[in-house]
C-alpha cells in the first residue's frame, strides 16, 4: 500500500520546496549529469510537473518535464524523476510517472510535441512505453551512456527523421 495522499500538479509556490527535494534526492552529483545540462536553468513545463503528497502534507516525489531540441525537433525531457529514500518502493514513482505520461499523451497534439526523451534505467522506464535510442542518433551535451537514453514515442509517432545533438530549447 503506498503512503501518500495524492498525486497533484505542483504549484508555482512549491518551487523552492521541490528544488530542495530533489537535491535532497540526488545530491550535487546531479549537476555533473547530461540531464542536468539540459535543464539548468531553463523552465519546466508547469502544467506537465507533478508532485506526490504524504498523507501528512509533505512533499514525498516530483517529476518534471522541460522542452529540449533532439536534433531539429522539440521533445519533451522527462526529469528529474525521485522519492525519497525513506518512501523508495512504495509505487510513488510510477504513480508520477502515469500521471506525467499520460498528460504528455494528451497535450501532445495542442503542443506539436510527440516526444518523451530521458537518461535513465530501462528496465524501469519500459512499463511507461520507453524504448531505447539507436546508438550516436541522441548525443548528449555531456557525457551519457548510450544505453541510457531513451525516448517514449507519443500516440502513435514514428521516430522517423529524429536525430541528432540534444540541446537546450530557449526561447
Amino acid at each position: 500500500m503506498t503512503k501518500y495522499s495524492h498525486i497533484r500538479l505542483e504549484t508555482a509556490a512549491e518551487a523552492h520546496d521541490v528544488e530542495a527535494l530533489i537535491w535532497d534526492i540526488f545530491g550535487p552529483g546531479m549537476t555533473a549529469r547530461a540531464a542536468y545540462a539540459l535543464r539548468e536553468g531553463l523552465p519546466f513545463e508547469p502544467d506537465l510537473a507533478f508532485v506526490a503528497e504524504a498523507d501528512d502534507g509533505r512533499l514525498v516525489g516530483s517529476v518534471r518535464i522541460t522542452k529540449v531540441l533532439w536534433g531539429s525537433t522539440l521533445v519533451w525531457m522527462l526529469g528529474p524523476l525521485g522519492v525519497v529514500r525513506s518512501r523508495s518502493g512504495q509505487g510513488i514513482g510510477s504513480a508520477l510517472m502515469r500521471m506525467a505520461m499520460a498528460e504528455c499523451a494528451q497535450k501532445a497534439k495542442s503542443a506539436d510535441i510527440h516526444h518523451v526523451i530521458l537518461v535513465g534505467d530501462l528496465a524501469y522506464y519500459r512499463p511507461f512505453g520507453f524504448q531505447s535510442v539507436r546508438a550516436g542518433a541522441a548525443p548528449m551535451p555531456r557525457p551519457a551512456d548510450p544505453s541510457r537514453i531513451l525516448v517514449c514515442p507519443l500516440n502513435g509517432a514514428t521516430m522517423q527523421g529524429i536525430e541528432g545533438p540534444v540541446t537546450r530549447y530557449e526561447v
